[in-house]
């Protein structure tokens, strides 16, 4: 599969205005790795950016707004919130992860 475009240029437009981070395109390589009901599901990385990615879903996963997951990426488990889900080809979906930060408070 590969990355492509949001389906229609008001999507884009609204992406483009709640993105906080510049996104960066991947290559076709480029996954992550979820654990779906007691099994591992690869999921296509579309785009990159400092605060989440952007992937494809697969027909038969599903992926709720607000829902909070860890993914394995670039060989570290990752725990983020799905900010969106929207139709992109025919039965694949595509989502929006956004990370989730930990602030450590010092110890007084």
């Amino acid at each position: 599969m590969t990355a492509k475009k949001p389906v229609s240029p008001s999507a884009a437009m609204l992406l483009a205005e709640s993105r906080r981070w510049t996104r960066f395109l991947t290559d076709e390589t480029t996954t992550v790795t979820w654990e779906y009901q007691g099994r591992k599901v690869v999921l296509p990385v579309c785009d990159e950016s400092y605060g989440g990615l952007g992937f494809l879903v697969p027909p038969g996963v599903d992926m709720e707004v607000g829902q909070e997951i860890v993914v394995q990426y670039r060989n570290a488990p990752m725990r983020g919130i799905v900010r969106y889900v929207t139709a992109h080809d025919g039965d694949v979906r595509r989502a929006g992860l956004e990370w989730v930060m930990f602030q450590c408070e010092a110890n007084v």
